[in-house]
């Protein structure tokens, strides 16, 4: 009876029809299902379209976050249509796109860097070496601000994943009982 009973389940778990006989308790929690069961399919399908469009917008020279955003809202869904699961995802890959663009910044800073202590090294001129000694000076203050927006938000990013995937994980098993509790 055990697996007739995961059978059944297995068999139910596209949709749940909401019929005039069911109590009015189980339509609402039954369109509620269908609700989170159809957010839950489009996210698993949709995700990807998200990483390739941060990827995307990371080759791109320069970025351009209104077109980013609107295609962002074309995947996620506006308003009341928003998708709570590709949100917080969006969020997440979002968070680690700034952080990778905080990387690049600071590799960029590095070679400037390098170039102008090369440039330092080849100076004769002490208006040039007093020139080149505060931009080395500058690009070391910028530096040393990646750094540490770097270190501060590192930190997070491990954990904003793993909130996520919990709350996926959480939500899967939701469905599996609100369907045995159903039924």
């Amino acid at each position: 009876m055990k697996y007739l009973k995961d059978y059944k389940l297995f068999l139910e778990e596209d949709e749940f029809e909401i019929t005039d006989t069911d109590q009015p308790d189980v339509k609402v929690a039954k369109g509620e299902l269908n609700n989170v069961q159809s957010q839950l399919a489009y996210y698993k399908q949709n995700k990807t379209k998200i990483d390739e469009l941060y990827k995307k917008d990371a080759l791109l020279p320069q970025s351009n976050p209104e077109v980013l955003q609107t295609e962002l809202n074309k995947i996620i869904g506006i308003k009341e249509k928003i998708n709570p699961f590709l949100a917080e995802y969006s969020s997440v890959v979002g968070y680690k796109y700034r952080l990778n663009k905080l990387q690049d910044k600071d590799n960029q800073k590095a070679i400037e860097m390098s170039d102008f202590r090369k440039r330092l090294g080849l100076a004769t001129t002490p208006d040039s070496i007093t020139s080149l000694t505060a931009k080395i000076n500058d690009i070391q203050i910028e530096q040393g601000k990646i750094k540490k927006e770097l270190q501060d938000n590192m930190g997070k990013l491990p954990e904003l994943e793993k909130q996520h995937n919990e709350t996926i994980k959480k939500t899967e098993e939701d469905l599996k009982n609100w369907i045995e509790k159903i039924q």
